[in-house]
């Protein structure tokens, strides 16, 4: 009997572990793999991806948490993916008791756990995930960045696919010219008439290793060795005239290889891989590009080779020389100040159709301007000349003196060229909301815009002119759910892109109002009485509509 109860705890006390993560390029996504060697057991800590510990609604995060329970590592503590926009992996002990344990039913604080954590060089979304033998039996269409978390069939892995915002996240399909079993390949490496020491090389869809063999040949005097983590590197190049060195140069720059000189003794030459024998580390400062923003510009092979440091606003970059000395040319090309835009917004409120026709036709002075119409949405916006703007202006100005309309809001904001911003033109107001959360219902107030907003992106060109992108919204409260609190808002929205050119005008119309009222008159004191109350009264419903009209300028700021 004794035996036999060591057995059982024996086998209570078994574990699993995990094996490797991987990483692997889809057409359109990345997957990573954890693989272990059985059944998986894991869950969330959903802190890491929802601020308030909800897993049902994720938000955008950098990195998020996975608890593996009754597991080792046999991984390292660091484990390094590049694959774009996946950054890596961290695995560490389970030893801090998770903040929003999601999916954990039996925890118990004396297993064996392990933690991953996985980051991304981007903000993702944790859209979709199944934890253990639950699955959510209507899986989510997955967008750029976002993310699925599920077990795999062999119940021995966790599966992450992360769909990539990239168009090149099918690079190994698309950058291959022919397919892959008759792919053309061409590889020549002659000297050049005339220049001694140089050579005219042309290589597509060529091993490295037979690339660097045929320069070899032509140089018996310099020795080139490849390492075998860089043998079978896919290299297409034409250089008409280079010497070795650099032809070297090319490779290095071009696709990420390490070179470093042999020492005399060892034979001489150059030794050519993808080790880090020849790397150093060099910080990289910025004057306007932010560390994250700027590390997204450059290919993605060199990803893990740049880290952002936010603090000193800088990229550590690690690796040869020529590849560092060719980021920093590029980074004095591109940390470059951007121009800034101001876009003005004024809107007008009209409570009468008739009021605001007649503001409109002032507009009306010459057949050829920019107008564009969506039946189906109710918009209309047109480009003035400043002659239409001043003439509308006038009109405008004639009503609201005498109270037929107003100036409801005519905020600014200053953006980037390219960068995107928002406009309000209406109110903030709170609302009181009740929530679940892992620690029994609590009561938050959330921040809503009412009435209309407006997201801009301006990009400035070459003569001033203004490529705008405006999306304007209108949205009220139509209701409040007596339970929960939640509101039920009402939106109306439509999307315009217009060119404007100094001191043109954009005006939209069609964020048209229509707000309906009810109200009671008490006739009697006794309509104050619950129940018998409404006898004593009297109810009116009432329908106003308003109209507005948006006058949109966008323009250099020097």
């Amino acid at each position: 009997m004794m035996l036999q109860t060591d057995v059982r705890a024996e086998l209570a006390r078994s574990f699993y572990n995990v094996t490797s993560i991987t990483s692997q390029v889809l057409p359109n996504a990345v997957k990573i793999t954890i693989q272990t060697d059985g059944v998986v057991q894991y869950g969330f800590d959903a802190a890491t991806f929802s601020p308030d510990g909800n897993g049902y609604n994720p938000e955008p995060t950098s990195a998020f948490k996975l608890r593996l329970l009754n597991a080792r590592a046999r991984v390292p503590s660091f484990v390094e993916l590049g694959q774009y926009p996946v950054d890596s992996a961290q695995v560490s002990l389970g030893t801090e008791p998770l903040g929003s344990p999601f999916g954990l039913w039996n925890e118990d604080p004396d297993q064996l756990k392990v933690d991953i954590v996985v980051r991304f060089y981007v903000p993702v979304t944790l859209r979709q995930y199944d934890v253990g033998d639950w699955e959510d039996p209507t899986p989510a269409v997955l967008g750029p960045r976002e993310v699925e978390v599920k077990r795999g069939s062999d119940r021995r892995s966790i599966v992450i696919t992360v769909i990539t915002d990239r168009n090149n996240g099918a690079r190994k399909a698309t950058l291959g010219r022919s397919p892959a079993t008759g792919q053309k390949h061409e590889l020549s490496v002659a000297p050049v008439d005339g220049a001694p020491g140089r050579l005219c090389v042309r290589a597509l869809h060529t091993r490295l290793a037979d690339l660097l063999a045929a320069v070899a040949a032509r140089r018996p005097d310099l020795a080139l060795v490849t390492q075998t983590d860089a043998a079978d590197t896919d290299i297409s190049l034409f250089l008409p005239s280079c010497s070795p060195e650099e032809l070297i140069g090319a490779l290095t720059t071009g696709y990420g290889v390490s070179a470093a000189p042999r020492a005399a003794e060892e034979g001489g030459g150059w030794v050519i891989g993808r080790g880090e024998f020849a790397a150093i580390t060099e910080s990289l400062p910025l004057h306007y590009l932010a560390p994250a923003d700027a590390r997204l510009l450059f290919p993605d092979f060199l990803l893990p080779s740049i880290r952002a440091d936010v603090e000193r606003n800088a990229l550590v970059v690690t690796g040869s020389p020529a590849p560092i000395a060719k980021l920093r040319r590029d980074l004095a090309v591109v940390d470059l100040s951007s121009p800034q835009v101001r876009v003005e917004a004024t809107a007008w409120e009209f409570s009468s159709a008739k009021d605001a026709d007649y503001a409109m036709q002032a507009t009306r002075t010459t057949p050829s301007q920019s107008m564009s119409v969506d039946s189906e949405a109710g918009n209309f916006d047109l480009v003035l000349q400043p002659n239409q703007t001043e003439a509308f202006s006038a009109r405008v100005t004639a009503l609201a003196r005498k109270g037929r309309t107003r100036l409801a809001s005519k905020p600014s904001v200053l953006a980037k060229s390219g960068a995107q911003a928002t406009l309000c033109l209406g109110q903030s107001r709170y609302i009181q909301v009740l929530q679940s959360t892992w620690e029994g219902q609590q009561v938050t107030a959330i921040q809503l815009q009412i009435g209309t907003t407006l997201s801009v992106r301006p990009i400035l060109e070459s003569d001033d002119s203004v490529l705008l992108r405006l999306t304007p919204k209108f949205s009220t409260v139509d209701s409040i759910e007596p339970g929960s609190g939640l509101p039920t808002l009402g939106t109306r929205e439509f999307d315009t892109r217009v060119r404007l050119r100094p001191g043109e005008t954009l005006i939209v119309t069609g964020l048209d109002l229509d707000l309906d009222s009810e109200k009671t008159k008490r006739l009697s004191p006794l309509s104050r009485i619950p129940i018998i109350g409404p006898l004593f009264g009297a109810r009116h419903a009432s329908r106003q509509r308003t109209k507005f009209i948006l006058l949109i300028t966008a323009r250099r700021e020097p």
